[in-house]
């Protein structure tokens, strides 16, 4: 059986960045979503970007650090990052 998976906040003060992306190959077209949760999983700025083309998945994952530009233009301290492809961020 698989262990359920549950939010884990990211420390007193700070906040969590979630990014994901998705690529709709039929659509050619790439989805970009940024959310930033608060301590208690309050959800505060969203970002979302669809981009025309299609690129390898390591190049849309880096697009993807455009949530972390994001949240410094909110001036928003990160305490912790969730993304399928940490090592990009």
């Amino acid at each position: 059986s698989r262990t359920p998976v549950r939010w884990v906040p990211p420390g007193s003060g700070l906040f969590k960045l979630n990014i994901d992306v998705v690529v709709r190959k039929e659509e050619e077209l790439i989805r970009v979503g940024v959310v930033i949760q608060k301590e208690y999983g309050v959800v505060i700025p969203v970002q979302c970007k669809r981009l025309p083309g299609l690129f390898p998945v390591e190049t849309t994952e880096t697009i993807a650090r455009e949530g972390l530009i994001f949240s410094k233009e909110c001036g928003i301290q990160i305490g912790a990052v969730k993304t399928d492809w940490i090592n990009v961020v």
